[in-house]
């Protein structure tokens, strides 16, 4: 039945009293209605207020929702045309499955040396913003479980798989941010990042085994996968990602894909919503594995965060990682991995057998700051923060332009500065490390010979008025002198 704002949704049950918020569930249904062909590709939706009137939810609500389906690529948005479902979404995802377990994993150990550690300098695309974290707060809430917890709970020996609660607080916030399918069960606390990877690599690759990176990428990824044996196959990346469709006629038959679908390291592209089908539908058709780290992706500046690949996998072919190492401090060194129900047992006995388990007094910590609501905050506190901190070195750049050339991103905590194909960006990225700057060669992250030239500037962990004097260091170091 059509209105004269479109389409009559009148179809969706929403649950005023439920945990999950309002928006979120007008966003999982009208994502849903989308991928099932309930809502076919072309179909303008009904405007706001109408939508707002029939579902009882406020017209903020719905407009809130329609923008953050237009960023996720599901809908479009033109002025006097409404409000449209794309028309791009590819025909073999239009389909809901019901959830079916994976094969389980081939089990091999290969040896993994953790990367070495790297010095914290000005302008580091890694660091979060030390002077903005809330000490007090944080030393407080660890006063508190030392008091009310018994010291037996957390000078034993702890459970490999992590702090009960602490799983629980993440899978909640996973759940309701970043749209992922989750459960406490499912997630597994690790000693970073970088740690998953090597459980990645160690039980769910053989060598000679092929996977997909981006290209340029993470280097920690390439580094893991290199010292597995597997093959890398570098993907190349554009505007919308990584080229699926490129992989696909490239090696068909690799064994894991790495992405970073939120925001692309280094360059900060968003995976477009078809490569995101067409990547889940190779996987779920060749019983291939995803690993998804969602690095930068609370630290979207334009709407709110985009929702995971995670979210999308029907089948459980995804593997979804993150850290707090780049949203709260690096020394704490705690991560995490969701992971398909199939690999939960491979993966704990792994991580038993690896180091034994995270320290448990920091995770208890960590859980107080999640469940009182003091993650939440902050996070939103240094979203604002870095949108500044990017403003400013994008303004101290601007003298700079002859010597390099950079644009703001709209989420992450870097940006790239191009530099002219004659300049040789690892040179110049040493010579700027010895003035104190810590600005990572673009062409470093790349594995194919066509390499781009740019370095990877940091603006979260340095102060606004630290970085109006490194880009004087910066200028320095470019041969542009000291204004």
């Amino acid at each position: 039945m059509k209105t004269a704002g479109g389409i009559k949704i009148d179809w969706i049950s929403l649950d005023p009293q439920g945990c999950t918020p309002l928006f979120q569930q007008l966003g999982d249904a009208l994502r849903q209605a989308i991928l099932s062909g309930q809502l076919p590709s072309g179909t303008r939706l009904p405007s706001s207020r109408s939508l707002a009137q029939s579902n009882g939810v406020s017209r903020n609500t719905v407009s809130s929702v329609y923008e953050q389906l237009v960023a996720e690529g599901y809908l479009e948005s033109q002025t006097g045309s409404g409000t449209r479902v794309v028309n791009e979404l590819p025909d073999k995802q239009l389909h809901f499955k019901p959830l079916q377990h994976p094969q389980e994993p081939r089990v091999e150990r290969q040896t993994a040396p953790a990367a070495p550690p790297k010095t914290s300098k000005l302008l580091s695309p890694s660091l979060p913003a030390a002077d903005a974290f809330p000490h007090e707060l944080w030393r407080k809430l660890g006063n508190e479980v030392y008091r009310r917890e018994d010291p037996v709970a957390w000078m034993d020996y702890g459970d490999p798989a992590g702090y009960w609660p602490l799983r629980q607080a993440i899978s909640d916030y996973l759940t309701s941010s970043r749209g992922l399918q989750c459960s406490p069960s499912r997630v597994l606390i690790v000693s970073g990042a970088q740690q998953a990877l090597d459980l990645v690599s160690r039980l769910l690759l053989s060598e000679k085994d092929t996977v997909w990176l981006e290209d340029p990428c993470y280097t920690g990824a390439r580094s893991v996968f290199e010292r597995s044996g597997a093959k890398l196959l570098g993907v190349p990346v554009d505007e919308s990602g990584m080229n699926v469709e490129w992989a696909k006629a490239q090696a068909p038959g690799a064994r894991l894909a790495f992405v970073t679908p939120s925001h692309q390291y280094p360059l900060g592209a968003v995976l477009s919503l078809k490569r995101r089908l067409q990547l889940l539908d190779w996987a779920q058709s060749n019983k291939a594995w995803i690993v998804e780290d969602d690095y930068g992706g609370e630290y979207r500046y334009a709407g709110r965060p985009l929702m995971a690949l995670q979210g999308l996998d029907t089948e459980q072919r995804v593997i979804y990682t993150g850290t707090f190492s780049k949203v709260l401090y690096p020394a704490l060194r705690l991560g995490y991995v969701v992971l398909p129900e199939s690999l939960v047992q491979s993966f704990c006995e792994a991580k038993a057998l690896m180091d034994g388990f995270a320290p448990v007094y920091a995770q208890m910590q960590l859980c107080e700051f999640i469940q009182r609501g003091h993650f939440n905050a902050h996070i939103r506190k240094m979203r604002l923060l870095y949108a500044q901190r990017q403003q400013t070195l994008l303004t101290a750049l601007s003298p700079l332009s002859g010597l390099l050339s950079a644009e703001g991103c709209e989420s992450g905590m870097h940006l790239v500065a191009r530099l002219p194909a004659e300049r040789r960006d690892v040179e110049i990225s040493t010579k700027l490390t010895s003035l104190g700057l810590r600005v990572p060669a673009l062409s470093r992250h790349y594995l194919s010979a066509n390499k781009q030239q740019g370095l990877l500037l940091g603006f979260a962990g340095t102060s606004q008025e630290d970085i109006v004097g490194a880009c004087k260091l910066l200028s320095r170091g470019l041969g542009g002198g000291v204004s």
